[in-house]
């Protein structure tokens, strides 16, 4: 997109770039990608409405290296406006993700565990 001069689908293309990279194994390149992404998606959420698509990486990231609460908040951050809706039975589980922040690791852990199974079940992850 950078190439013909299009700015309003780079979130897009780097969310998908980080989503194979983690797919695909390479945490580095993923990180990288997340990082990125995430940078430029602050700068214009209001025009990246799907920046949920970078943010249950960023979730499934997080979890496998044990930081539940920065999870937490990255998967409550999806239910903030102007953010485009999921499907409802994931936004449940983001409703449930956040609700469980600040208790205890063991229902948190539980709580992010169904929430990654929901997303990939929708086809998110």
């Amino acid at each position: 997109m950078r190439q013909i001069g299009s700015e309003e689908y780079v979130p897009l293309v780097l969310a998908q770039k980080t989503w194979l990279a983690w797919k695909l194994g390479d945490e580095t390149g993923a990180r990288a990608l997340l990082e990125e992404s995430l940078q430029i998606a602050r700068q214009r959420v209001s025009r990246f409405p799907f920046h949920w698509l970078v943010l249950w990486v960023q979730v499934a990231m997080l979890v496998a290296t044990g930081d539940l609460e920065a999870a937490a908040d990255a998967a409550a951050a999806m239910l903030q406006p102007p953010l485009a809706r999921q499907n409802d039975g994931v936004e449940l589980h983001l409703r449930r993700i956040a609700a469980a922040r600040g208790g205890g690791p063991t229902e948190l852990g539980r709580e992010l565990q169904l929430g990654l199974a929901a997303a990939r079940g929708a086809g998110y992850l």
